[in-house]
């Protein structure tokens, strides 16, 4: 057995005994945490991170003891890197390319079983140096495990979760079985060749997961922060329809930022209807001592947030044209915001604005990804299918004065007399958001339910039947 140095702990008396022992527990450890996540409190990130780690840890011992193990060794340094690339893109918008895409899958497979198949190849070398039968083959299961894993997504049983208990059954009792081959190695006398590691691991996997931080850091900066593509505004000229709109009612405060497109189809409005909220996204709380026991806890109003306006512009056979208009109060929009509006009736997008001021100039943008798309929203009770708008809001570092206004027409059925907007907008005050995910995304998901930065806006519209029915 080869000769092992510089023994200054107790883990390095345990290797003189065993030294085979540290290497298989960091690789059995680190196949495990890379194998099975689970995905809470981004443990599913950590774990893996923490496995890829002491895979190449493990390796890097074993790297003299055959070619085999230095081959393995090498795939594991590549994985260490394309773990720093993997967490890179699930910062960034590729990672919505990137997690959906099979190809991408079927490679990693791929070099997971040649990962495993290399690694078997190397105990068997030293089996064979050694003279000793091998009594197990566990990697062999691993391998078929890997596979039937792969293919289980393609199946009718993927979304049956029961099926996973026992091959994580089956995947525990190979580990274990695994567990044992480096006793068996040093039981049989099998030559080791210390890897002569003198770096402290410690200080290699905490710089390992600074580096990780750093890379999701920029990731989520430069991710969350959209460029626009901004012109200067240009002047409102003055209309008929204007006029005959503000005598309607129609908010005077509001009238100037609207352009003269979509003035335009407002043309021939009988009525206009306006219902303004503003929306806050910090909980700010206050309490009121009733006694030494207990107290009221309740909310205090707070004057900064988004001022959240919805107009309704009736014309004639009940067809309504609706503008959700917003503007922030005190705060900014820098991080990717992202907004949805959806009723109960059929609707039509026809434009969406941002407008804003930088270095005293006005400015006005088309909103990112504005669609108008029939998609599934869940909530804490069901999942709805309804055709909704949605967009994302970011504003140019150091702009201010930041509105912007959605328009869209509703054409209700001649006997219906009230319909319904519910306009939901979600507000990040940084960009440190892992993984990626479109903002207006997270609001479909039903992922931000209960959290103080998705406010909505619930509005009703009523038409002149129902007005002349309740007068």
């Amino acid at each position: 057995m080869g000769t092992i140095n510089n023994f200054n702990n107790s883990e390095d008396e345990i290797a003189l005994i065993n030294p085979w022992k540290q290497p298989f527990n960091n690789i059995i450890w680190g196949l495990i945490t890379t194998s099975i996540t689970l995905n809470l409190f981004m443990l599913q990130y950590i774990l893996s991170t923490a496995g890829v780690v002491l895979l190449y840890l493990g390796f890097r011992n074993l790297r003299k003891v055959n070619r085999w193990f230095h081959i393995t060794w090498i795939l594991s340094t590549i994985r260490l890197v394309w773990h720093l690339v993997q967490l890179f893109i699930f910062a960034t918008p590729f990672n919505l390319i990137y997690r959906d895409n099979k190809m991408i899958a079927f490679v990693i497979t791929i070099f997971q079983i040649a990962f495993l198949l290399t690694f078997r190849n190397g105990i068997h070398t030293v089996y064979k140096q050694a003279n000793v039968i091998k009594r197990r083959d566990p990697i062999l299961f691993l391998v078929v495990w890997t596979i039937i894993v792969a293919f289980i997504p393609l199946t009718p049983y993927a979304n049956i979760w029961l099926i996973f208990i026992p091959l994580i059954i089956f995947y525990i009792i190979f580990i274990s079985s695994l567990s044992s081959v480096g006793n068996d190695l040093s039981n049989a006398a099998c030559e080791f060749i210390s890897g002569n590691v003198k770096k402290n691991h410690n200080i290699f996997t905490l710089g390992y997961f600074a580096c990780c931080l750093v890379l999701i850091s920029i990731g989520c900066f430069f991710s969350n922060h959209i460029r626009l593509n901004m012109s200067p505004q240009t002047p409102r000229t003055e209309s008929d329809i204007r006029t005959d709109l503000l005598d309607l009612g129609f908010p005077i405060d509001i009238m100037g930022d609207i352009s003269d497109e979509d003035i335009s189809r407002f043309s021939g409005a009988i009525h206009v209807q306006s219902y303004g909220d503003l929306l806050t996204f910090d909980s700010m709380f206050a309490s009121n001592p009733i006694n030494s026991r207990s107290e009221i806890i309740y909310s205090e109003p707070s004057y900064s947030g988004l001022n959240a306006t919805t107009i309704y512009v009736e014309l004639p056979d009940n067809l309504i044209y609706a503008i959700e208009y917003f503007e922030w109060i005190d705060r900014n929009a820098y991080w990717h915001d992202g907004f949805t509006i959806f009723g109960q009736d059929d609707f039509e997008l026809l434009n969406g604005v941002l407008l804003f001021k930088k270095d005293g100039v006005g400015y006005t943008a088309p909103i990112p990804r504005l669609a108008c798309e029939i998609v599934a929203s869940k909530s804490m009770f069901n999942e709805n299918v309804l055709k909704q708008i949605s967009g994302a809001v970011s504003f140019p570092f150091h702009s201010d004065d930041q509105r912007g206004y959605i328009v869209y027409s509703v054409q209700l059925p001649k006997e219906k007399w009230i319909g319904s907007n519910c306009f939901n907008y979600v507000h990040y005050s940084h960009p440190f958001r892992f993984p990626y995910e479109d903002t207006e995304q997270q609001i479909l998901k039903g992922s931000l339910l209960f959290r103080d930065n998705l406010q909505q806006h619930y509005t009703n519209i009523k038409t002149q039947a129902y007005r002349e029915a309740h007068p």
